[in-house]
This record gives structure tokens, sequence and C-alpha cells, in this order.
């Protein structure tokens, strides 16, 4: 037996624990911040407003990075 196996074989429910933790902590990780979304949105129009295209593209470029896009 591995050493996994025998931690979850010993110990049963403090495993599961742990794995729903680590499950918790990753989901957290993924989850977008709105206060910085709405920052990048006005920082687009902005950016459109004043016909700065390049400062546009990049503004663009780090909303869809942070939707997986």
């Amino acid at each position: 037996m591995t050493s996994l196996q025998h931690f979850v074989c010993e110990h049963p429910y403090f495993s599961m624990l742990v794995f729903v933790a680590i499950g918790f902590l990753l989901r957290g990780i993924r989850r977008l911040n709105p206060k910085s979304v709405r920052i990048a949105i006005t920082e687009l129009e902005l950016a459109l407003d004043d016909e700065d295209m390049e400062r546009a593209k990049h503004v663009l470029q780090r909303l869809k990075s942070g939707f997986g896009l």
C-alpha cells in the first residue's frame, strides 16, 4: 500500500475532511473579484473615450484573462 492509501484507510473521516478543504480552497481561487472587474471596465471606457486603442486592448486582455478566455 502506498502512503496515501494507508492514510485513507487509517483515517477515513479526516481524509474526507482534508479533501473537502482542498476542494473549497481550489474553488475559492477560481472566483473573480467583482471590484477588479468593475475597475477594468471603467479603465476600458476611459481608454475608448480617449481613443487609446493600445490601452483598450491591454485592458480587454486583462479582462479576458480574468475570465479564463
